[in-house]
This record gives structure tokens, C-alpha cells and sequence, in this order.
């Protein structure tokens, strides 16, 4: 059973938490997928900095043209998903513990 883990993001440094995200799944041997949709942000150094986030293993970083708005932005994310499970986490998000996964 695969986990999707899905953040939506709009000018929010978010690597990481999809950093932490990953190092989870990794230890706990989960099958995953972290996907994060930059909804047009305007600080492009926000965008650069979570381009790395496409660095790592099982994870993608998607660049919208447009802004979609928050709603239609998460809907997008769940139609790329993979996974059976889906977990939303907002890009401000904090892990609280190393055993959130």
C-alpha cells in the first residue's frame, strides 16, 4: 500500500518539511510519494530553494503556470497521486516528532 503525501504550496519554503517527510518514510520503509504543487508563487527564491525538493527519491516538485487557487490546487494533487492513502500537510507545516510517519 503506497502513501501519497501531498502539500500544496504558495510562497513557502517547504523543503524541510518534505525533507523530514522523506527521511521518514525512508527509515520506516514506507512505499511513497511526496508531490508538491507550487501554486505560480511570486518569490522565485522560495521556487528555487523547493526545486530541490525534486532531488529527492519518490518525490516530485510541480510548477503551476497559473495560480489555481487553494481548492483547486488540492484536487489537482490528488489527481496525480498514486498512492492508496493520501496525507495533506500544509507547506507551514512542522513535523511534531520523529515519528510522525
Amino acid at each position: 500500500m503506497k502513501l501519497s503525501i501531498l502539500i500544496p504550496e504558495f510562497n513557502q519554503m517547504c523543503f524541510p518539511l518534505a525533507f523530514e517527510l522523506h527521511k521518514q518514510c525512508m527509515e520506516e520503509q514506507v512505499e511513497f510519494e511526496i508531490l508538491v504543487a507550487d501554486d505560480a508563487s511570486t518569490n522565485m527564491s522560495v521556487v528555487a530553494d523547493n526545486r530541490r525538493i525534486g532531488e529527492l527519491e519518490c518525490a516530485t516538485f510541480l510548477e503551476e503556470k497559473t495560480h489555481r487557487g487553494r481548492a483547486a490546487l488540492r484536487n489537482h494533487l490528488v489527481e496525480k497521486a498514486q498512492g492508496e492513502f493520501l496525507l495533506f500537510a500544509d507547506s507551514d507545516a512542522i513535523v511534531p516528532d520523529r515519528f510522525y510517519i
